[in-house]
């Protein structure tokens, strides 16, 4: 044997065993963590194994460089800097609840769960949506209450020796609600005249108002001979959920009478 291929056959002998004597990786703890364009982690637990399971680094840190575990350094993460990927997974959202306020605007919120308990998940758990109840003018505003039997359109000014009514005379601007045999609301439709113990009686021209809008302006007619809007005033609605209130002025002339339904 040649002196030259002597020394070469120790160098190989000598890297073979350094080789042979480094440790096997263990599957369970050992493994590469890499970071997508997401800044998501993912951990390979093996070389021959590329099956990524999800590795959460705590909220403000990320996954290092070209990480690779040891038995030094078994923590993928480092930070400040973005949040990897959540283990978690969200529920679905819960109704909305109960508007914040009683009246005016305010705001309703929805609820969702990170599962399973103590698991963190992107996004958030609470969201909310402005709501809107019946204005704060219903608890504010004074009323006359009408509740007149003969204001009822089921009520004709022939209907129990009743004289002819008219809101004009003696009539002030001012809210009114309709209540016990008057009826609850006003009609909206055109109600035949010699109702509500008048000649011409007045109605809504106009649908009713949702309580979130307040106050509206609306037309309010008087039917006779055919005609029905005949005469007409400008007045306002207000829907209080369980009532309506209504700004009447003095009707234009005789005989008018604003009318009552159930």
């Amino acid at each position: 044997m040649s002196p030259k291929f002597g020394a070469l056959l120790v160098v190989l002998l000598a890297t073979l065993s350094s080789v042979s004597s480094e440790p096997e990786k263990n599957c369970s703890y050992y493994g590469e963590y890499l970071r997508d364009a997401s800044d998501r982690c993912y951990f390979y637990q093996c070389e021959s194994d590329l099956t990524p399971i999800r590795q959460r680094c705590a909220p403000g840190t990320t996954v290092k460089d070209d990480f690779v575990a040891t038995e030094n350094d078994a923590n993928p993460c480092q930070g400040p800097n973005l949040p990897c990927t959540s283990d978690g997974t969200w529920s679905d959202w819960s109704d909305w609840g109960e508007c914040s306020v009683t009246c005016g605007s305010g705001v309703q919120k929805s609820t969702r769960d990170c599962l399973p308990a103590g698991a963190t998940c992107d996004g958030d758990a609470v969201r909310t949506q402005e709501c809107r109840r019946v204005t704060c003018d219903c608890f504010s505003l004074s009323y006359v209450v009408l509740d007149q039997q003969w204001r009822s359109l089921n009520f004709t000014r022939f209907d129990g020796g009743e004289p002819k009514h008219c809101d004009r005379d003696g009539w002030a601007s001012q809210w009114y609600r309709f209540s016990g045999a008057a009826g609850t609301k006003m009609p909206n439709w055109c109600v035949p005249d010699f109702q509500c113990g008048t000649d011409a009686p007045v109605w809504i021209n106009g649908a009713d108002p949702a309580p979130e809008d307040g106050a509206v302006d609306r037309q309010a007619c008087a039917h006779w001979t055919g005609n029905c809007c005949r005469w007409s005033m400008n007045v306002q609605v207000l829907n209080c959920e369980e009532y309506f209130l209504y700004y009447l002025p003095p009707t234009t002339v005789c005989s008018l009478v604003y009318c009552g339904e159930d």
